[in-house]
Formats: C-alpha cells, structure tokens, sequence
C-alpha cells in the first residue's frame, strides 16, 4: 500500500507540473517568465517542469524522512527469558525506505525496516509467520514456541521478472 502511494503520487504530481507548463499556467508561468522574460522567447521545458515536480514531490519526501525517523530505533536486545520472534531483514536496495509488514497468525505485529532487526513478543504455542502483503508475501511458517525461547528468521527481498519476493528462512 505504501509504494503503491507513492508511485502514484508521483506520477500524478508529474503530469501536474507537466500540465502547467504545457498550458502556461501557475505556478509554471512565474518560472516561464524568468527563463523567457521576452514574449515569444524559447526556454528550456526541462527547466520549467523539474523545480515544479520537485517542489510538488517535497511533501512526499518530507512524509517519507518522518515515517522512516518514527520507525528507527535501535535493533532490539534480547534477555534470555523472553519468549518470541526476531526477524531480521537483509539490507537490500529495492524497498529501501519502505518497511515490510510482519504478520503473526494473520494479525499484522508490526514492520522491519531496511538493514533492521525486531523482536515480537508472542505467547507459546504454535505460531504461524507470513511477511509482507499480496503477491510479494512470502510464504506462511508455522513453528512451536516453548516458554523462554526465540526462534529467529531472515528475511530477503528477491526480485522475480517484474516484481519482488519476500523470502522468509528459519535460522
């Protein structure tokens, strides 16, 4: 859901900028204006359309810094006698700042970021894990959990022809 916000966002923020210069309207005519001051001059629309873009796609970053500073703390420690999961995610460039939904018997316990390990607390018994959402999720683990224990995972991003794949092992 995240990336497809921000695909989308950005395709509709350039065809935005690229309407304005087209059509000559603001905020595109203030730039015109400054590269062409003549009526009739030429002027670069690379020029025109790229400020526009990046200005219209500065509250996406902005959105995107805070997220990802909201999100980073520091790798969980671990105390011996707690009981529950650790997944660890390689550091990997595709889906660098988005982070990967970790699902614990079908209920979302909580997002690994890029080059991050978490900890999730979870009851003994056994337990089904499943990261990611639609087509990328990987496939579902069931394990047995005993009181004091942690079972670990890896997870890695692998790209399959036009889309990624979340490949869940058990360490």
């Amino acid at each position: 859901m995240h990336r497809t916000f921000v695909i989308i966002y950005s395709i509709i923020t350039a065809a935005i900028a690229l309407t304005t210069t087209i059509f000559e309207i603001q905020p595109a005519l203030f730039l015109i204006n400054v590269f062409a001051p003549h009526e009739g001059d030429k002027y670069s629309i690379a020029l025109v359309v790229l400020p526009i873009w990046i200005a219209l796609l500065s509250p996406l970053f902005l959105y995107l810094i805070i997220t990802k500073l909201l999100r980073q703390n520091n790798d969980e420690h671990l105390s011996n006698n707690r009981t529950g999961i650790l997944v660890k995610r390689k550091k990997a460039f595709q889906s660098a700042m988005v982070g990967i939904p970790v699902f614990i018997n079908d209920k979302k316990a909580g997002i690994v970021d890029n080059g991050r390990t978490k900890f999730f607390d979870v009851p003994t018994g056994i337990q089904t894990v499943q990261v990611g959402e639609g087509k990328a999720a990987s496939e579902k683990i069931q394990v047995t959990l005993y009181e004091g224990k942690q079972i670990h995972f890896e997870l890695e991003i692998k790209p399959s022809a036009f889309q990624l794949k979340y490949l869940l092992k058990q360490l």
